[in-house]
Formats: structure tokens, sequence, C-alpha cells
């Protein structure tokens, strides 16, 4: 409490005990009264010294010697006060700044920081300006301080204020009206058009263009057509607040359109802003568009000088890929491959059955190149435990799994990086092997995430592939024989395919069949791959009780805390166990793992877990997810999870 507050409650207090006296002593009240008339009188004549005081001394200090030196303080035509630094008390104030609070003398013996949202931490930091504008009566102001030392010995700030409203209003009118280029692609063009005749196939183009056109009287931009299935926008960023607002409507209203097979189309938007230039904002452009198209389309991503945002990515995928890639690819491979004075291959952290499998499909291929090779993994922290013993028992893996820091002291600078399974930079089992080598080749089916290894020499992303093993398999059956497989190889590939896949019941196609039937020629065995699934009872009672705790958040999503730490696969087994619950579109388990949460997000297809595990940290595919939640508990995990689920639905409205 002030110092001058608490004098004012003491006066107050003791007129109203003076007037209390008078029922009893009039004489002794007024007697009081009198002497408390004169003890007023006395402060205030001290105060008005006091004050005069601080002026002559505030006269006496000069602005530093690089702003005006000669300029008196009291004299200089900017807004100013004085405050003590301590407790913020306003002691001084210019004419100029007395007219900006709207009162016509000085007020003493408040804190500025009643007056106005100016904390003073800043001003013991020792900057000299305040980090962010302030605003008072409406108006915004740039706040300078200078501290000098008052005669009692306390720290006192000078502060100026510069009038910055316009300066801020131009600013802001700038930035909305900042350019912003986007890239329009419709996501499966040669899906809906195929089979249908011509003039179905134009009446359907041209409702496609009209609602892509419509764009124009929301953002007031302009939108054409450069490729048949591709559009370029452009439009004012205050456009952008308008389409984010409406939450990008434009997908909605394309997805309403059907082609051949009911099929509905797609759209994906790639949009660039605050680049430096038109032709940066368009680089931008391409950049988010080839990271919608990369997660699948049907969404909207937005790209800035720093970060991606995303939007949508709500409709059910389906695959567009071509045995072109796929040779291309392949061929790629082999060429860095039979370059390379040795081969690593790392997958993510916490390795499971597809990252390991997928490794051993890479050694069987550098194997037949007459190639070194080395699988970087953590053994005694993988879900994959049962497949790395297997491969282990062959005498072809004899030292083939090592541990990173091994792999940085056998590296040379002719090593080639084959990073399976994941395509995140921190996701990797050894980010420092990542930053190390620099000739990098990445086999991933994951949605794209805004963190992606950008430098590879190599990249085979399709998230519309099961899974790593699969884009593996159509990899190597380029250059393997199926003899060249070991049966074991062979197995741990199938099983990769088949725990992605829940059994070849979800997220499967044609090509998923195809490299099945094509590792059945090499060998594989369905009871074999079986086997690598099994637990024991122990754990299945475990999956049991986190079933049993689930509980719902609205009327199709499902979510349950294992109570003490179970292994990965348990807790996504329980999680697709969780799916078999009638109602039930998505479930999601979380158990704690090596000191972090993780968290296993599963669907039917209605709901995109994966657009859920993003908004936590997280990534997958829309039907698989997860993510991994360090320094946290599961109590806090749960609340963050659940604020995302409940965030989903309401944009999904």
């Amino acid at each position: 409490m002030k110092k001058g507050f608490t004098n004012h409650i003491f006066f107050v207090c003791m007129l109203l005990f003076s007037a209390a006296t008078v029922y009893f002593t009039p004489v002794l009240a007024f007697t009081e009264l009198a002497v408390l008339i004169l003890v007023f009188l006395i402060y205030r004549h001290a105060r008005s010294k006091q004050r005069g005081e601080l002026a002559k001394e505030i006269d006496t200090l000069n602005l530093p010697e690089t702003a005006a030196a000669s300029i008196s303080i009291l004299n200089q035509p900017l807004p100013a006060c004085v405050v003590r630094l301590e407790d913020g008390e306003l002691l001084w104030g210019s004419p100029a700044f007395m007219r900006l609070t709207g009162r016509p003398e000085p007020i003493f013996e408040r804190s500025i920081t009643d007056m106005v949202d100016l904390p003073l931490k800043w001003l013991k930091e020792g900057k000299t300006a305040c980090p962010h504008n302030v605003s008072l009566n409406c108006r915004d102001f740039s706040v300078c301080g200078t501290l000098a030392r008052g005669g009692d010995g306390g720290v006192l700030a000078l502060l100026s204020w510069i009038d910055v409203t316009e300066l801020t209003h131009a600013r802001n009118e700038l930035a909305m009206r900042e350019p912003v280029v986007g890239v329009i692609a419709l996501d499966n063009y040669e899906e809906i058009v195929k089979g249908l005749p011509d003039s179905q196939k134009a009446n359907l183009l041209a409702a496609i263009d009209d609602r892509i056109a419509g764009l124009t009287n929301i953002s007031k931009g302009i939108v054409s057509r450069y490729e048949r299935d591709r559009h370029l926008c452009i439009f004012e960023s205050q456009g952008l607040k308008k389409l984010s607002d409406g939450k990008f409507a434009l997908l909605d209203s394309v997805r309403e359109l059907t082609g051949a097979g009911g099929i509905p189309a797609t759209l994906s938007i790639g949009l660039g802003c605050e680049g430096s230039s038109m032709q940066e904002s368009l680089a931008f452009a391409n950049l988010a568009i080839d990271m919608a198209l990369s997660r699948g389309g049907d969404q909207v991503v937005i790209k800035n000088k720093h970060r991606f945002e995303f939007y949508g990515g709500k409709a059910k995928e389906f695959e567009k890929r071509t045995k072109v890639k796929a040779r291309v690819m392949a061929h790629a491979l082999r060429e860095l491959m039979a370059g390379a004075s040795m081969i690593i291959v790392m997958g993510h952290t916490q390795g499971d059955i597809d990252s390991v499998g997928a490794a051993g499909g890479i050694v069987a291929l550098a194997r037949k190149l007459g190639r070194r090779v080395h699988i970087v993994s953590d053994t005694r922290n993988t879900t994959a435990l049962s497949l790395i013993d297997r491969l282990m028992a062959h005498k072809e893996y004899n030292g083939v799994f090592i541990d990173a820091q091994n792999a940085l002291l056998l590296a040379d600078r002719d090593t080639l990086l084959v990073v399976v399974d994941t395509s995140r930079p921190e996701m990797v089992e050894s980010p420092v092997l990542l930053q190390a080598l620099h000739r990098v080749a990445v086999i991933d089916h994951h949605r794209r995430a805004a963190t992606y290894i950008d430098n590879a020499t190599m990249t085979f992303h399709e998230p519309y592939a099961s899974s790593s093993c699969e884009l593996v398999c159509e990899l190597i059956q380029y250059t393997l024989d199926t003899g060249d497989l070991l049966r074991v190889e062979a197995d741990g590939l199938l099983a990769g395919i088949a725990m992605d896949t829940k059994d070849f019941t979800m997220h499967t196609g044609a090509r998923t069949f195809e490299a099945a039937a094509y590792l059945k020629d090499a060998g594989a065995d369905t009871i074999s791959v079986k086997k690598l699934f099994q637990t024991d009872l122990a754990s299945n009672l475990a999956r049991y009780q986190i079933v049993s705790k689930a509980e719902m958040i609205g009327s199709q999503i499902a979510i349950a805390a294992a109570e003490s730490s179970v292994d990965r696969v348990i807790a996504a087994q329980a999680a697709d166990d969780l799916l078999t619950v009638s109602g039930v579109q998505a479930s999601f388990v979380l158990t704690t793992m090596s000191g972090q949460v993780v968290v296993s997000g599963r669907s039917l297809g209605g709901i995109n877990v994966q657009v859920i595990a993003e908004k936590i940290g997280g990534g997958g595919h829309q039907t698989s997810a997860g993510a991994q939640l360090p320094n946290t508990t599961v109590a806090e995990a749960k609340a963050r999870l659940t604020d995302a689920i409940n965030e989903y639905l309401s944009e999904c409205g």
C-alpha cells in the first residue's frame, strides 16, 4: 500500500473519530477537529514543498548525452514523467504527459502501473526502451526510459512517451496488404474423371473451377488456372484471415462434388506469405503444396518464414501411386548404395517391427551389392526385440546391429545413411548421426510433419503406402530375386506390413497385397509372423485392464490411461481393442515409457487421429498415429489430449 494512500486513510479515520466524539463531549470533539485541520494543512504544505524540491532536483537532471543534453527535462516538449523504480510511484509528470492522462494537474502518490499497463521490469534489466507499445487514452506510445539517482538515494526512472499511433496503424495496414501467393491442386484429377463421358467431365471440372473462383469473393484476389489440375491465386493478407476464420470452407464445398464411382473431389492448397518478395512467397507456396500432397491432400498448408500451419486433412485418402516412381527410386537407391563405402540404416526412436523389418530389407539389398552395412538400433528400448533376436541368430547379421556411438566412429564422408519409417529429424534413433552424415536417403510412409529431413539426397515418401516395409519391398524387388532374401527378412517385412495394416484390414491398397505376394514367394511364413506378435499372459491381462479403464469423449472417441508402465505394443493393441467396441470410431491409449508419456491413437477412418496427434506434438496417419510427451505426467498428458480432441471436434463442427 502506498504511503500517501495510507496517510489519506489516517485523516479520514481521524475525521470519523472526531464526529463520533460529538455525541459524548462536543468540546473535545471540536478541539480534535481543529487539531486535525491544523495537521492536515501542515501535511499539505510539506508535500507541496517536497514537490517543489523534487521539481528543482529534476530540473538539474539532463537527458543523456546521446539526446540533446542541453535541454532541461522540465522544458522538453515530449510527454515525460518520473517514477520511483522500486514501486513505480509517479513523482512528477510534464504538462504534456498530464494532458495524456486527461487530468489538469499532476497525480501523485499513485503507481504508474495503476494508470497504464506498463511493467517496469525492462528498466531493471538495463533496457532503455519498453519491448512493446503501450496504450494510453486510445493512443499507442513507444516508451523510453533513463535511470537516475534521486536525492534520497533511491533510483528514479525518467520515462519519455513517443506517440506512434499513426505509425502502428500504417504498419498494420501494410501487413494486411502484404501479398499471399497460393497454389491450388486438384488431388485426384485422374480418379474423378476416369471413365466419365466428355460432357460430364467438362461439367464436373467447370463446377470445380466455379467453386475455386469463388475464392476471390472472400479474399478479393485473383485466381487463374495454369495446368489442368492446378490454379494460382494471389490476394492480400486480410483475405487470408477471412479464409482461416471461415476454416477454408472451399475444401468442404469442393468435396461435395463427386466424380466417377462416387469419388469426392478434393483440393490441396499451399499458401506462401511473409516473403521478402513475390518470388519468395511463391517458393513458400510451392513448399506448402508439396507438404499438403505428401500428407495425403484435402488440406491447406500455410508456409511463412518460420513455420508451417495446417488446416483440414479430414477426407479419406485414396491410393495414388505409380510403379514408375518406385522403379526410378529403386534405381536411385541402388546407385547411391553402390557408390557408398558403407551403409548405415536407422529408424525412429523406440523402433518397432515396421522400422526394423524395413531395415532388414535394406541390409539384404546391401548384401546383394557387396557393401558393408550396419543397423543403428537401441536393442534395450525397442518393441521389436523378438524380430531383432531372430535376425541376430543368423551369421549374416553378425555385428550388423550397433549403437549410434559406434556408428559415428565407423562412418566416413562416403557413408550412406538410410533413414526408414520416419522423415522427422527429431524422431530418428540418433539426431547427431543424421547431422554428421551428408549422404542421406529417406524411406517413409507417414504423412509429412512440419519438420522433416530437407537435405536428403533421395526421398521416397509415399503417404498412401501402408508401411515402410511395403515401400522397401517395392524398392528391392527391382534388384533382388526372391531367393536373395533370408526367410527371417521376408518374415520381418511381412510382419511390418501386417502390424501397420492391422492384419490387412486398415490402410491397405492393391500394392500392399502385391508386396505381400512377393514376400510369400520369398519364403515368408504367416505362422512365424504371427508368433512375432505374441505376448505373455501378464501383458494380455494388462491390455484388458487398460480397456476396462476407458472413458468416452463425445460419442465416438474412447480414451484410456494405463495405471502403470506397459509396453508400447500393449498400448497399441489396447487401442485396437477399443475399436471393436460398438460406436467407437477412434481410440487413444496413454502409457509411460522411458520417462515419457507415449500416446497411441487408432481410428476406423472417420476421425483423423493424425490431426489430433499433431496438436500435441505427434503425427502419423489418418487411422494410426501417436505422440511422445517428455517431462509430463499421464494426468497432464491426458488433459492435453482431451483438449486436442475437443478442439478437433469443434473444428469439424
